[in-house]
């Protein structure tokens, strides 16, 4: 008779759990059903949009104060002293008031001090300053900087504007610009504000080496070491670096990014991460501003600002240096 009972019992568990099984089995079904009949059901965007279009915010901005810490804190003047290196986005027009540089100035009744060159680049050809083989070289502001600290390779400076002479090639701001470096007090400047164009993609200088970051003939490397030498020379100066604007080829028929070595955006990213590495503020002018569909707007050449370009750019850097004082 337990025997009987047992069998019994066992007999509905099993019962139950084929029957708990097989409603388990009908809910999935039913659940998968009911998704794939109402995959794909198109949204009303007006719906959406009748609550307000949003705001996309996906950049790589980083505006931060002036890290202390290394020699004391930084001094208060009347008027800001700011040091501007890059090329054509701060050289173009520099004599004019439509030069970005003398904008910034004007807009915050500040002492500007344009120490850009028009055809130089953030890297270098080469790891080190051979001025014969490389003139060019001598404009990067790594090397630029450099000048600013010591006097000890005059000569190399010299040697590569007469190289230069020879090749028959004329930059018309680079002497001015060299007497700049060599006799402006760095330690009076207050901001400094770094911004280089797309030349280096376009030249399809290398953006980076993961395992050299302060090797200068890298975008990325040439930014970091730059970086490096004012902060470890000039403690109490706030640096801001601005990325590329967006550049594309033409022509004359169709248009397209030009991928040489990696994409633009690579070139941005990686200076964005030097600037976050060194603590310093960064402004996107690709994800934040310029990219295809605006660069129409702003570029007269592709690549260089016309003056609605000049503008934005000069509100984002008065923004940058303003953004504390709020």
């Amino acid at each position: 008779m337990e025997e009987q009972s047992n069998s019994k019992e066992k007999k509905g568990f099993l019962f139950y759990f084929h029957i708990f099984f097989v409603l388990a089995i009908l809910g999935i079904i039913i659940a998968v059903v009911i998704k794939f009949k109402n995959w794909g059901i198109s949204v009303d965007l007006n719906e959406i949009r009748a609550q307000g279009e949003g705001e996309y915010s996906d950049t790589l901005d980083t505006i931060l104060p002036l890290v202390t810490g290394h020699k004391g804190k930084k001094k208060k003047n009347d008027r800001l002293n700011i040091v501007f290196f890059g090329n054509s986005a701060f050289s173009d027009d520099r004599d004019t008031d439509s030069c970005i540089v003398n904008m910034v100035g004007k807009k915050l009744d500040a002492n500007v001090y344009n120490a850009s060159i028009s055809q130089s680049f953030l890297s270098t050809v080469e790891s080190e300053f051979k001025p014969q083989d490389n003139p060019y070289d001598c404009y990067s502001p790594y090397w630029m900087v450099w000048r600013t600290i010591s006097d000890d390779n005059d000569f190399f400076y010299f040697e590569a504007a007469d190289e230069l002479k020879e090749r028959d090639v004329v930059i018309p701001e680079a002497e001015d610009v060299l007497e700049l470096i060599t006799t402006i007090d760095m330690n009076a400047m207050d901001i400094c504000v770094i911004m280089y164009d797309a030349s280096d993609y376009l030249y399809a200088r290398p953006p980076y080496e993961v395992d050299h970051e302060t090797d200068i003939h890298t975008f990325f490397g040439a930014m970091n070491a730059t970086l490096d030498l004012l902060q470890e020379n000039y403690p109490n100066l706030r640096i801001i670096v601005s990325s590329p604007t967006y550049a594309y080829w033409y022509d004359g028929t169709s248009s397209d990014l030009m991928y040489y070595i990696a994409p633009l955006s690579t070139y941005a990213i990686w200076e964005s991460t030097a600037a976050m590495d060194h603590g310093v503020s960064f402004i996107d002018n690709i994800y934040g501003v310029f990219n295809e569909d605006t660069a129409d707007e702003y570029l007269k050449d592709n690549l260089h600002l016309n003056q609605k370009g000049k503008e934005l750019i000069t509100e984002r850097i008065v923004e940058a240096i303003t953004y504390y004082d709020k």
